[in-house]
Formats: C-alpha cells, sequence, structure tokens
C-alpha cells in the first residue's frame, strides 16, 4: 500500500491537512487517497511539500538567529517525506540539532517556531498568486501583508506543517501567542503604522525594492496593487477590523495600554 512508503512525519502532517482543510470527506475517501500510487498526485491534494522545506528551512534560520550552529541537512527533507535513510554525519546532524531544542528555553523555542511559521507563510503568499488574483478570494488578499499583520489566528494554521517536525526534533511550541503579540507590536512601532496610515502604508510600500509590510509575493502582486489604492485599503481594513484576532494592531496596543500582553494560547 502507497501509505506505507510514506515518512511518519509526512503522514501525520497529510492527515492534518486533509482535516484541517477538506473535513468534508468521509474516512473512506481520506484512506483511498492514502493509497494511490502517484506520489505526485498525492502532493498535489495535500499541497505540503513547500511548507514542509520552508519549516524546516525557518527552523535552521531560527537556531542560527539564536547564535546555534547546528542545522538540519538538506536529506531531512526526504526523511520526512519518505522516511529515507540518512548517512551517518546526517544523522549525527540530526541528532545536534535535538539536543539544541533540548536546550531551548520555551521562549527561545518559541522564536525559533515564530520564524518557520513566516518562512511558511512566506512560501505561500509565493505559491499562491493565483488565489490573489481570484475574485473569489478577494477577501483572502490581506494574507499577503507580513506574517506579523494577518493575525495570529492566521498564522497558526500552519502549525499544521511545523508541529509535527518540531515534536520529532523536540522543539516546544507553547503558547506563543504572546511571542508573536510582542513581535508584532514591535514591528508595528519600527514601521510607524497606525489604523489610520496602514492602507497608505501599504500603498506606498508598493512602489519601493524593499516592502516590508508584504509577505514575499510575485511581482505581479505589486504591480496590480500600484494601481488599485482601494485594494490596499481593503487588505488594512480586513487585517484590522474582520477580527480581533486578526488584527496585531488594536490589541497589541490595548495590551500595551494595560501593561498586559498575556500567552493565552
Amino acid at each position: 500500500m502507497f501509505i506505507r512508503e510514506l515518512g511518519k512525519i509526512y503522514k501525520i502532517i497529510a492527515e492534518r491537512c486533509l482535516q484541517q482543510w477538506h473535513p468534508e470527506l468521509s474516512h473512506y475517501a481520506k484512506h483511498a487517497l492514502f493509497v494511490r500510487e502517484d506520489f505526485a498526485e498525492f502532493e498535489r491534494i495535500i499541497n505540503a511539500g513547500n511548507s514542509i522545506r520552508a519549516a524546516i528551512d525557518g527552523i535552521n534560520y531560527g537556531l542560527k538567529r539564536l547564535g546555534y550552529r547546528d542545522s538540519l541537512p538538506e536529506s531531512f527533507v526526504e526523511f520526512v517525506f519518505f522516511g529515507a535513510e540518512l548517512k551517518d554525519r546526517d544523522i549525527q546532524a540530526v541528532k545536534e540539532v535535538m539536543e539544541t531544542c533540548r536546550k531551548l528555553s520555551l521562549a527561545e523555542s518559541n522564536e525559533v517556531a515564530l520564524d518557520a511559521l513566516d518562512r511558511i507563510h512566506n512560501q505561500w503568499t509565493l505559491d499562491s498568486t493565483k488565489v490573489f488574483f481570484s475574485p473569489e478570494h478577494a477577501k483572502k488578499q490581506f494574507l499577503f501583508l507580513h506574517s506579523l499583520l494577518i493575525g495570529w489566528s492566521e498564522v497558526k494554521k500552519d502549525l499544521v506543517f511545523l508541529a509535527p517536525i518540531a515534536d520529532y526534533l523536540g522543539l516546544v511550541i507553547k503558547k506563543p501567542l504572546g511571542n508573536y503579540n510582542r513581535r508584532s507590536l514591535t514591528f508595528v512601532q519600527q514601521e510607524n503604522i497606525d489604523q489610520d496610515n496602514f492602507g497608505e502604508r501599504i500603498f506606498e510600500d508598493c512602489f519601493k525594492e524593499e516592502t516590508p509590510l508584504l509577505a514575499k509575493v510575485d511581482p505581479s502582486i505589486k504591480e496590480a496593487l500600484r494601481t488599485d489604492r482601494a485594494a490596499c485599503l481593503r487588505m488594512a481594513e480586513r487585517a484590522m477590523h474582520l477580527s480581533v484576532n486578526f488584527s496585531p494592531i488594536r490589541p497589541a496596543l490595548d495590551a500595551l495600554t494595560s501593561g498586559a500582553l498575556k500567552d493565552d494560547e
């Protein structure tokens, strides 16, 4: 059966992806997907490959940012997908990363997780240009903003890709909302964003080579936004007012005023 050819970590990710994004599928229908012989077709449905690679890259980046030299080897990707046997030096490299993860404080672990989630988000925006231009997905255009501007409720959805890898490595992700809020607040302050100028700032960014308020996007998205100030305003409005959970600005400023940034999740 095809399911036996998949790595344990990928199986977990695939099962969670189906549960999260395809809840309408019956148990039988989900099982039928796992016994397909064509991995490319299976992955087309699950659509987890690039996010898994981004998660691994993000973990390496997060550890490096904290000053650690350990990193997961390229072969770890194949290990996640297919349980591929690792060479001795790669096994040692993975063990060293696992040892480092066990040494991290909870705050450090959450910071590594946020770095990985940011990489996953950027990969999604690069892969989803068609979503941006699709009229039926107009309400999702705000998701092409920086991960710190779309709210934890959206960002945490990508834990479906990261958590199984983190669990294997011993990277503890626990109540990261506080870490996210603090990062978000710092980002908002550094970029001088407020509720009145958010949309205009997005519009202005599209004329710059570096666009800090946007995620990594295809150049065609920037070009489209340069002639559509209204879309920029809608993206900001959606990010700020769709739900308190989607807005890093209001909750962060409220928390700053009250002196409390709590780790609620």
